[in-house]
């Protein structure tokens, strides 16, 4: 356990050369001392902080002052359950927060250490990641026809996936004025709510109002149960393979695939 009377001048020297945002306050939760790097971050939030001209006007001011009684950090220090980790906004920043209890030789607790780490980039590349890893798990992809559009099904499916490839879909539909779309579900591992279920039947209700026939193919056992139970009926045909849902299109198009003859 830190202990603020046995700060010595090694102590801050050590923590005035951490890239992290130090905030010591006292037990009463009035701040007493920040780090250079916490001095930095105070300058650049000053356009949102009417009410301070310097970062030192922080010194001797209130945390409760600061974030106010109705934040997320007000509740935090009410309930007193240290150490406590956690990812926050800041005025268009995101920071990793820490808060500890600080306490004297005696076992007194006698103040407060917060630490604010800037994640702002990473938490933007992870964003960006996972926007990157949604456009290629939710694939939609032109088929031998110009008016079919395919589309791959991978992975596990919760509400924001699924927001995402109905989004995706609708999209393309209008953009390519597809007649056919074709939904394979084989490659599906999980659907974590089960009424989703009755989502693809819906969107596929509204395809069809853009002028599109939809067809399901590559159903697994545990999928025709989820529907089953959730008493999804697929008005379109469905096919057990994809192969099979093309040979369908192509039909209902006036086309089939024939060996080349030899020459």
């Amino acid at each position: 356990m830190m202990k603020v009377n046995e700060f010595s001048i090694d102590t801050f020297k050590l923590m005035e050369t951490m890239s992290d945002n130090i905030f010591i306050a006292d037990k009463n939760m009035k701040l007493i001392w920040i780090n250079e790097e916490a001095r930095n971050l105070v300058t650049e939030l000053l356009p949102y902080l009417p009410a301070i001209a310097h970062p030192d006007d922080l010194i001797g001011m209130s945390l409760h002052e600061i974030h106010g009684q109705k934040s997320n950090f007000f509740k935090v220090m009410k309930k007193k359950n240290f150490p406590h980790k956690s990812k926050v906004p800041i005025f268009g920043y995101t920071a990793d927060l820490f808060v500890n209890e600080l306490f004297d030789q005696n076992g007194d607790m006698n103040g407060y250490i917060l630490v604010w780490r800037d994640v702002t980039k990473e938490e933007q590349q992870r964003i960006k990641s996972e926007k990157m890893i949604e456009e290629m798990s939710t694939p939609i992809l032109p088929v031998v026809l110009n008016n079919a559009l395919f589309a791959p099904l991978i992975g596990t499916f919760d509400e924001r996936r699924f927001d995402h490839l109905r989004e995706r879909v609708l999209t393309e539909c209008v953009k390519s004025g597809a007649d056919y779309l074709i939904f394979d579900f084989s490659g599906v591992t999980v659907v974590e709510n089960e009424l989703l279920v009755d989502e693809f039947e819906k969107l596929r209700a509204t395809v069809q109002l853009l002028g599109a026939h939809t067809f399901f193919c590559g159903f697994s056992s545990e999928l025709v149960k989820l529907f089953t139970k959730n008493k999804v009926k697929v008005e379109e045909r469905t096919f057990s393979q994809y192969q099979q849902a093309i040979h369908h299109v192509l039909y209902l198009e006036g086309l089939e695939i024939t060996p080349r003859k030899k020459t």
